[in-house]
């Protein structure tokens, strides 16, 4: 079959086939739809299919479809994002910063801890996931990846189930953005410390405090000055959009 084909065969794989499932199988009073998403990205991809018959996964999802479903994906993520947060209510937080704070950090700070255990176990009992990496790398990256909660994922079920206007709904995905900004910057981290092989102990220091400097910038100086500029003007939309 010809690259097209199979890009549309994953398209309505990806958009129709679960929308059918959830909506004819009679799941749509039992789970939200991007839960049945996510069970058949699962069930499709190398998890499941590439295990029990990985010729087929091949054949019907070769490397040039995955990468245009990818690009695809990737701004379908974003844009949906962007929209989710359009709807985050600023005003539920006020005076309540303080146990935002605490949840929020609650959030990241456990799972992160458990997933960190259950990562060593895994590098000591599995010699198979071993790499020249080594150790630290395997376990940071496998609790940043366990204690973040989706953003896109949550805001997709809050859509559905009408919760994005309640104020349980903007208290969840404010909490979810925090935890994202939080994989970001234990992403860079990680990346800045051990994403180049052979480096020096003084290039990690210069990389992490090149990228505090940055933040301090952005947050110190870059935020309220764009926030003085746009204060009492008038500014089209396309152009917020652009300074967004």
């Amino acid at each position: 079959m010809s690259t097209d084909l199979l890009s549309l065969f994953s398209l309505f794989c990806v958009l129709v086939l679960p929308y059918a499932l959830w909506r004819l199988g009679g799941l749509a009073s039992i789970v939200p739809c991007a839960v049945v998403q996510i069970c058949l990205g699962i069930a499709l991809g190398p998890a499941g299919l590439g295990q029990v018959a990985p010729g087929l996964e091949a054949l019907l999802f070769p490397a040039a479809v995955r990468s245009r479903v990818d690009g695809l994906a990737a701004f379908a993520i974003l844009f949906f994002a962007l929209i989710t947060g359009l709807h985050l209510d600023l005003s539920h937080y006020r005076g309540r910063v303080r146990e935002f704070l605490l949840v929020g950090l609650g959030s990241v700070a456990v799972p992160f801890v458990l997933a960190a255990g259950a990562a060593a176990w895994i590098w000591l009992s599995f010699p198979s996931v071993r790499s020249p990496a080594g150790g630290i790398p395997f376990i940071a990256a496998t609790a940043i990846a366990l204690s973040v909660t989706a953003l896109p994922v949550l805001g997709a079920i809050l859509r559905e189930l009408d919760l994005t206007g309640a104020p349980i709904g903007n208290w969840s995905l404010g909490l979810a953005a925090m935890n994202d900004a939080a994989l970001w910057l234990l992403v860079g981290l990680l990346l800045a410390v051990y994403g180049h092989a052979g480096t020096t102990l003084g290039e990690q220091f210069f990389r992490v405090s090149a990228g505090a400097v940055y933040l301090a910038a952005m947050f110190g100086f870059v935020q309220p000055a764009l926030g003085r500029f746009l204060l009492g003007r008038e500014i089209a939309a396309d152009t917020l959009l652009v300074l967004v």
